[in-house]
């Protein structure tokens, strides 16, 4: 059976529309953006439960080297939280391949 282009087996398997939205970002949401980054802003929203919104930005803070966001995701130990007390970890993070290509390039 299909209601408003989408089958009953699909909208099982995502959360209900906008269910998320004004809800904490989860480090399992984080990291679902993340790997389907090159999917449609729509599909992504629909797939978390969010707005369009708050999806793009999000995934304007999980590419920000200097967001906190980032440093969950990326720099994170085990456990998902980051040690701000470590300035040696402060200074030793990691930077994504397109911003130095983008430093590169001048």
């Amino acid at each position: 059976r299909v209601l408003s282009g989408v089958s009953t087996d699909e909208s099982e398997s995502n959360p209900e529309p906008m269910s998320n939205i004004y809800q904490e970002w989860s480090l399992d949401q984080d990291r679902l953006l993340y790997e389907n980054r090159h999917q449609s802003l729509p599909k992504l929203a629909s797939m978390l439960g969010r707005g369009l919104r708050g999806v793009q930005t999000r995934m304007e803070k999980l590419t920000d080297v200097n967001s906190a966001a980032y440093a969950r995701l990326f720099v994170g130990d085990s456990n998902g939280t980051v040690d701000d007390d470590s300035e040696e970890k402060k200074n030793s993070r990691l930077t994504p391949v397109k911003e130095v290509l983008r430093r590169i390039r001048w």
